[in-house]
């Protein structure tokens, strides 16, 4: 190791004094019963008084800090920017309004759309209305049906019957009454006039029977058949114009839903005029002004979230195994404060990105205050093991050679030893002890370069 270059002057002091020392022939015999039982050359050296603390292993990475997340707000309609609500540095919630685009022509389509479907809608309507009596219809031809070839065309038979039974009575009757008249005439009992009268009653009811048969003929055979097919006739009609007028229903719905479907999409045309926030977080660009035009699909303007803001660096594969998402992780960032910032690992990449053989790995830091700004430079010191209660020293204050580790203590008298010790945990700036030395020792932390087992030390700063 090397020695600090702030020592250099004392020891060079003390050894002139020695030099000085020995050249009086004086005090020879004096010096040499000193020399016998203690070193005559004093090194200053600075000390620290041994105790017990927090020593952290970590790994020091340095990068920049990154928004939490960064999103570029694109339009999905172009047009004039008819309003706009931010600039550079507010901070916005999700669904906040940013600006507004024209939104003259899309209102006109909306109404145009509007008035398609409130058009097919009245079409639904004549349709349904038309189904409606189309229905009816349908249930008066099967009723009529029904009637004509169900009971009620066996009880016109039956009357039928029935009233040729009482025609033939009728009949029977009138001529009994002819052939009894006829032989009354004989005797001159009646005029002919009577019985030219029962012979005309005769051939009527005759005729009236005749006519009776025959309808019953009918209607048992042709009326029957007739009216059937007539009123199955009259069923199909009736089904085909329900059909018909449920088509025309359908195609009517299918209008309402062309129409309905034109208009949402006008509808979400125009809502698009309104440019609204995605994400909480602060405006970082904004490249739009009233009056100006945007094209969909082109940002002028973005957004990014630093309510937490993110380091991303890369580690080496015998580094990726030690660190775990959650490790403690202290972060410095100078533009801001002297003092570290408690932060985590987020995320860490299980593999390893492209050629370079080395794993992606994320830090979050909270940041409430918005201090920490993406660009600013940071420090991060990634703990990777710690002991609460170690005695540490700093690190130059071991003395690493020919395969031996050991520090200088110093006892009562000012006389420095060579103490072999073992080392735990080290970091930057210190390291553990984990054998041969115990909490309140004296240990020489500057100066030791220039110590051997025994030297006598002049103790300039102490670390208590």
């Amino acid at each position: 190791m090397q020695a600090s270059k702030h020592f250099i002057p004392c020891i060079l002091l003390s050894a002139l004094i020695s030099s000085t020392l020995m050249g009086c022939g004086s005090s020879e015999a004096s010096s040499d019963a000193v020399s016998s039982e203690q070193p005559s050359i004093t090194t200053s050296v600075e000390t620290q008084t041994l105790s017990e603390g927090l020593i952290q292993e970590y790994k020091t990475i340095s990068s920049n800090i990154l928004p939490q997340s960064e999103v570029a707000v694109i339009p999905k309609v172009g047009g004039t920017v008819s309003k706009v609500y931010v600039k550079v540095g507010d901070e916005v919630k999700a669904g906040d309004l940013l600006f507004e685009i024209d939104s003259t022509d899309l209102q006109l389509q909306v109404k145009s759309a509007q008035n398609s479907v409130d058009s097919a809608q009245v079409s639904v309507s004549s349709a349904q209305n038309s189904v409606s009596s189309a229905q009816a219809g349908l249930n008066s031809a099967q009723a009529s049906y029904e009637m004509n070839t169900g009971s009620a065309i066996d009880k016109q038979i039956s009357s039928q019957k029935a009233n040729i039974e009482n025609l033939e009575r009728q009949y029977n009757d009138l001529v009994n009454d002819l052939e009894t008249n006829k032989s009354l005439l004989e005797i001159g009992a009646v005029s002919q006039d009577v019985v030219n009268a029962l012979d005309l009653q005769v051939a009527t009811a005759k005729t009236n029977l005749d006519q009776a048969k025959e309808q019953l003929k009918t209607l048992e055979e042709k009326t029957v058949a007739e009216t059937k097919r007539v009123s199955e006739a009259s069923i199909k009609q009736a089904e085909a114009s329900v059909k018909q007028a449920q088509t025309s229903v359908s195609q009517a719905e299918a209008s309402v839903r062309q129409s309905q479907t034109s208009l949402e999409s006008a509808q979400r045309q125009l809502s698009y005029t309104q440019v609204k926030a995605e994400i909480d977080g602060v405006i970082s660009t904004c490249n739009v002004t009233e009056g100006s035009t945007v094209s969909a699909g082109a940002s002028p303007l973005s957004i990014i979230d630093i309510d937490s803001v993110k380091i991303s660096f890369n580690v080496t594969g015998d580094m990726i195994n030690r660190i775990h998402v959650g490790n403690a992780v202290n972060t410095f960032i100078d533009a801001v404060s002297n003092e570290p910032f408690n932060s985590v690992i987020s995320t860490v990449s299980p593999a390893a990105t492209g050629m370079s053989g080395l794993y992606p790995v994320e830090i979050n830091i909270d940041n409430p205050e918005h201090l920490l700004k993406p660009g600013m430079f940071a420090t991060s010191q990634i703990i990777l093991s710690e002991n609460t209660k170690a005695i540490s020293v700093p690190i130059n204050a071991v003395i690493d050679k020919n395969d031996e580790k050991y520090v200088f203590t110093v006892d009562a008298n000012n006389i420095a030893h060579k103490v072999v010790v073992e080392t735990g945990i080290e970091n930057d700036s210190y390291i553990e002890l984990t054998s041969g030395v115990n909490v309140n020792d004296i240990v020489v932390i500057k100066g030791q370069d220039y110590l051997s087992d025994g030297s006598l030390v002049s103790i300039v700063t102490s670390n208590e």
